[in-house]
């Protein structure tokens, strides 16, 4: 796993996935619920997405999801949106996406450190032996 400082969106598009960090609800309408972090801006970039996503939630609510067509990777962090990140639930999404066949390199922001509310000194032990070198975690700003 390595760590570089940038914008996680200058890696999209170049045949590479971005995993888009998310939680495991769904609203009254059908739509995953993506209001905060890169999940709203992925939300306003793909606006179908949530009513997609939602669909798939239902069916299976704690899955790592790709969308090949987007090269995007919804990756639960959040049992419910209100919720902290919660580390059992980030462990089963990165052993879940290493078992996918993800065609290109992936980028992630750090899962559950955002609005999850978690620290990176936590959730980095627990990904390192998973992600090895196939994820890349992009930081906003500087990278100790």
């Amino acid at each position: 796993m390595r760590e570089i400082a940038g914008n996680i969106w200058d890696y999209h598009g170049i045949g590479s996935f971005l995993v888009v960090t998310t939680n495991c609800d769904v609203n009254r309408h059908g739509n995953a619920i993506m209001g905060r972090g890169i999940a709203a801006q992925t939300a306003q970039r793909y606006p179908g997405l949530p009513r997609r996503l939602g669909e798939l939630i239902k069916q299976r609510p704690q899955a790592v999801r790709m969308f090949e067509a987007e090269q995007l990777i919804m990756f639960p962090v959040k049992f419910h949106w209100n919720q902290p990140a919660s580390l059992t639930l980030i462990q089963q999404s990165a052993e879940m996406l290493m078992q996918m066949d993800v065609p290109g390199q992936i980028y992630s922001v750090r899962p559950g450190c955002g609005n999850g509310g978690l620290r990176w000194e936590d959730v980095r032990p627990i990904l390192e032996p998973i992600f090895g070198d196939k994820i890349i975690i992009v930081e906003r700003g500087t990278v100790w």
